[in-house]
């Protein structure tokens, strides 16, 4: 059984050039996090159990 896997997007925090960066891809496993290198928002994925 594979782990699920969600890929999500960063361009930086805020709507000003200053606080953007490179888009980056980053993949997310299920109940996990990852942080941007860049900017270090965080994604979290926690699939609800509907």
């Amino acid at each position: 059984m594979r782990d699920k896997v969600i890929k999500v997007v960063c361009e930086g925090q805020g709507n000003n050039q200053v606080a953007q960066h490179p888009r980056i891809y980053l993949q997310v496993q299920e109940n996990s996090e990852v942080t941007c290198p860049y900017c270090g928002k965080e994604f979290v994925y926690e699939p609800s159990e509907c």
